[in-house]
């Protein structure tokens, strides 16, 4: 267990560093990770699907079921404090290569790194400087971190590199949070993960000036780690006055798969749910927080254009509403009834929250009925309702699903391991 040893003095010294270090030069083409991370890069060596880590063969299920044992000791022991069990780099990378789709082993696009060979090591790396300076980290266990914090697609949406550019622009908004949902309440308030011109980092390329008025400060950064602080570009009105000019993405219904990938998104400047969900699940791994999309290929619910209750084989509409329209009226449109949101892991259970967010809530936005979000049969299940008809109560809402209207969550577990109670993930992976 030298190797494990080693890699905790290795973070233990890094965060004797201020994390904004790590990300100095980020951006430029002389950026390379910090000697923490690079050291563990460099004692990771494998071969197709096999890593080794300083001779030691890599085992991650081994290790996430001996974190899981030591947190379940800890709550027989009256809930003390769990040691963190860090990500390393050959964890990670074992941990990837067993669950990543077959066609990304072959191609990737490249690393913006000195350091990587392609996106993935720069997954890892700042997926392990996310975990190092999380405050929240310790209450997670290493099965969710792993599955819900690692992946870095969801869909089948382009692959990018997404990482490296969200963590640098949205951790600084969180970094002094001392839980999950404080962190998600400043990201959420509201939505400042889509003021996209915003955020920075200090030695980003691009450092516009503070408008007239303002200090330097100000205008530009009062340090990284300081949340609420934004750069701007400088314009000028048609009066001469200086005018802060802001790029924010939008919402736009119907735009997907056009556009769902995070880049894709900052590019065009606007997406539906599905983006949205993508777009928000990656910046809460960015910073740690596991997370992963949801959602419902058909809402239970009645519509002025259709009515979408029942089940599959006594509703045509809801048959068209999977297939993604009719054929009469081509796809999409009135039967194009679905939705997504974002679930994310407190470390105690799933928390949801819809898109685009509109409050700092979470487990609010999914029912508009009285009756709560239940994960696994949405908005105001009554069981006492004939078949098919237990969700007839609600009259709306994207959580109005149940039976052949499910609530599906994007993972890369396999069934096995997700129902494998001795990896802590508490059979709902």
């Amino acid at each position: 267990m030298h190797w494990l040893c080693r890699a905790l003095l290795l973070i233990a010294s890094a965060l004797a560093v201020d994390p904004a270090a790590w990300i100095d030069r980020l951006g430029h083409d002389t950026y390379q990770y910090p000697p923490w991370v690079s050291e563990q890069q460099i004692n990771c060596v494998c071969s197709e699907q096999l890593c080794v880590e300083s001779g030691v063969r890599v085992d991650w299920r081994a290790d996430v079921r001996a974190d899981a044992a030591a947190r379940s000791m800890s709550a027989q022991l009256g809930g003390g404090p769990v040691p963190l069990t860090p990500l390393r780099w050959c964890l990670a990378r074992q941990w990837l290569l067993e669950h990543m789709p077959p066609f990304d082993l072959h191609f990737l696009p490249p690393s913006v790194t000195a350091n990587g060979t392609s996106m993935l090591d720069d997954q890892i790396a700042f997926a392990l400087m996310a975990d190092a300076a999380a405050p929240w980290a310790h209450a997670l266990p290493l099965g969710l971190r792993l599955a819900y914090g690692l992946p870095y697609a969801g869909y089948h949406e382009s692959r990018q590199n997404w990482r490296p550019l969200l963590y640098g622009k949205f951790f600084s908004i969180v970094a002094d949070a001392l839980s999950i949902e404080e962190a998600l309440g400043r990201l959420l308030a509201p939505n400042l993960f889509t003021e996209w011109s915003e955020h920075y980092w200090p030695s980003s390329p691009r450092q516009p000036e503070a408008q007239e008025g303002e200090t330097q400060a100000e205008g530009a950064y009062a340090g990284w780690g300081a949340p609420g602080h934004s750069k701007y570009s400088l314009e000028r009105s048609s009066d001469g006055a200086p005018v802060r000019s802001k790029y924010n993405l939008e919402w736009a219904s119907s735009t997907a798969p056009p556009v769902v990938a995070p880049l894709d998104f900052a590019a065009y400047g606007y997406s539906s749910c599905t983006g949205w969900a993508t777009l928000l699940t990656y910046v809460a791994r960015a910073v740690g927080i596991p997370a992963r999309q949801v959602g419902t290929p058909c809402w239970n619910s009645h519509t002025p254009a259709a009515d979408f209750r029942g089940l599959a084989y006594a509703n045509p509409n809801v048959r068209r509403c999977w297939d993604g329209g009719s054929d009469a009226s081509g796809h999409g449109g009135a039967f194009l009834n679905n939705h997504n949101w974002v679930e994310v892991h407190d470390g105690s259970g799933w928390r949801h929250i819809d898109v685009p967010p509109t409050t700092k809530s979470l487990d609010s936005g999914l029912c508009d009925s009285p009756a709560p979000f239940q994960p696994a049969r949405g908005c105001g299940f009554d069981p006492a309702s004939p078949p098919g008809l237990e969700c007839q109560q609600v009259s709306g809402g994207p959580g109005a699903a149940m039976r052949d209207h499910e609530v599906l969550a994007v993972t890369w577990l396999m069934p096995a391991d997700a129902q494998d109670n001795t990896l802590g993930l508490g059979g709902d992976g």
